[in-house]
């Protein structure tokens, strides 16, 4: 993963607070960034894909 640091300090945050609202805010958060990867995986191999097709060029 790109972003293990970033998840990593979100979830420590996660763990550490203790107001419900911040905690679920977190949470939120983490369930984001997970999405973002995913989206930009997805996204970066249908660009190689479309480089390497020479009927598309």
């Amino acid at each position: 993963m790109k972003n293990d640091w970033m998840k990593a300090i979100i979830e420590e945050a996660t763990k550490n607070e203790n107001n419900y609202e911040k905690r679920a805010l977190l949470s939120y958060l983490n369930q984001f960034q997970h999405q973002l990867e995913v989206r930009h995986d997805l996204a970066e191999g249908e660009l190689d894909g479309r480089l390497w097709n020479h009927e598309q060029w």
